[in-house]
Parts: C-alpha cells; structure tokens; sequence
C-alpha cells in the first residue's frame, strides 16, 4: 500500500456552492487523492449538503455571508468537532484558496504542525468587496488584511500571469509562481468541437443549465457578459463556440461535470439542479 501524502484543502466555498474557485478546488481534491491520496478539504458547512467523495471533506459550523447567498462563512476554532479532525491529520502540505477565515485557520494549522503554505491568489478583491462596500478607507483596510495574509505564505500562486499585476497593484512584493488551476479541456479545441459539444449539452441538460450557468459567469465577471433573459437567448448562446472556450464553463472536467450542482437567485431562478452529463 502506498504511503498517503496528507494534503489540506482550505477555502470559504466548496459545492453544491458553485463558483470558479470552488470547483477549482474539486478538482485539485479529485485528482491529487486520485495520484497521492490522503487529501481533505476544510470549508465551512453548507446547510443540507451530503459530501460523498473518495476524500474526506471536514466542514466547520457556519452562517450565511449578508448579501452574498449562498456563500457561508464561520469560525472554525469554536468547532470542536473540526478541530478534532483537522488535529488528527498530519498534513505534509497545506494549501489555501482563500485569504479569510478559512485561510486563516489554513495559517495557523500550517504553523502549529510546522509544515509549508501554498496560498493561491484567485481573485480581483476589491473588485468584488466594492459592490457592496462604498467606502475607499474600509476596502483599503481590507486588502492591507489579504496583503497580510500572503506575506505569510511560504509559496504564492496565481493562475495566470496577468493576475501578478493585481496583486503587485494591491501592494505584495514577494515572489509569485504562476501555477495553472488545471482542467481537463484545453484552449486549441477546433471551433467545429465547439459547437458539436454546446449543442449535445443543450440537448442532454436542456436550455435551463445554459441559463444558470451563464447566470454564475455574470455574477463573478461583474455583468460584463450578457445575461439570457430568454430561452431563445440561451439557445443563441450555446450555439457560439466562444461560449465553451471564453466563459465560466471552461473551468469543469469531468469529475465535476457528472454531478453538477448550481444555485442562482438571478430572476428568480432559485432551483437546483443536479445534471448526470459526464457519459452520455
């Protein structure tokens, strides 16, 4: 039998919340358990939700994030069920997607079993906190606290090398590898693959998938894609191969694609949907 690695997977979201970090980090769980085994994902609970994977999902008590549903967030420290679990492993790496509270609690168990941080820089954050906060002094002291946190990583990434000018803009100054958050597509697929996939896909999951899918894209991208307002603008949507290539749907492989789970309040379409897709 091999030797286990004991990898720590931290971050604030993880499915059946759906964004591009949290599936980021599925697919970091799936396939790292799948090559070296002993992986767990710390992440705060999400009411009602069931983790069924080959890798242990430890999930902290937790609340709602205001304004941001169906985001959570909690103190892992006041769980003592979680900190039972998390003390019980022995990690060898840590590595943490988020720089709040679970990052947080990503630091302090990397310091406390004396073992490397590897913290991923995912997000414009101050992009995202000035659509619900109008004051420049509370985002300033925000991103002075996510500066903090990656000055105590031992190694920080960020998914494309464009993303260095944000955090440098932000005011980090210690070295940044550029590590990509891995998919099982690739960017070169012929524009005919394109569109023989979309068209399968609507097909299979109906234009109601396209339509929240969409709806997640236009949320993270601050409106800059056009939102479908209609089942025909969904169809015209999945007709264009740039759909697949250029927008949200790129981050899903496989593993995530056979059990898809998404949630959006956008115009009141507030279902989930759980979409077998993956070999059919």
């Amino acid at each position: 039998m091999k030797e286990e690695f004991n990898i720590g997977l931290f971050n604030e979201c993880f499915p059946p919340v759906m964004d591009g970090v949290s599936v980021c980090v599925q697919n970091y769980a799936y396939w790292l358990q799948k090559k070296v085994g002993g992986v767990a994902v710390i992440t705060p609970n999400v009411p009602g939700a069931t983790y069924n994977y080959d890798y242990q999902v430890i999930n902290y008590l937790s609340m709602p994030v205001p304004f941001r549903h169906p985001y959570v967030t909690g103190i892992p420290e006041i769980d003592p069920r979680t900190l039972r679990k998390v003390n019980s492993k022995s990690f060898r790496i840590v590595h943490a997607h988020t720089p709040f509270t679970t990052g947080g609690f990503a630091v302090r168990v990397a310091k406390a079993q004396k073992v490397p941080l590897v913290a991923t820089f995912h997000s414009k954050y101050r992009d995202d906190f000035s659509r619900i906060i109008k004051s420049d002094l509370v985002l300033d002291e925000l991103i002075k606290y996510i500066v903090d946190f990656y000055n105590k990583a031992d190694q920080v990434w960020v998914p494309q090398a464009s993303v260095i000018d944000v955090i440098r803009d932000y005011g980090f100054h210690g070295h940044v590898e550029v590590v990509d958050n891995g998919s099982d597509l690739v960017a070169d697929y012929p524009v005919d693959f394109g569109h023989f996939l979309l068209n399968s896909l609507i097909v299979i999951c109906g234009p109601e998938f396209f339509r929240v899918l969409a709806s997640v894209h236009f949320e993270e991208n601050g409106g800059s894609f056009p939102f479908p307002e209609s089942e025909e603008d969904v169809i015209e949507l999945g007709n264009e191969a740039s759909y697949l290539t250029k927008c949200h749907f790129y981050h899903y492989s496989p593993p995530v694609l056979s059990d898809m789970k998404v949630c959006s309040l956008k115009n009141g379409w507030t279902r989930q949907m759980t979409r077998q897709i993956h070999g059919k």
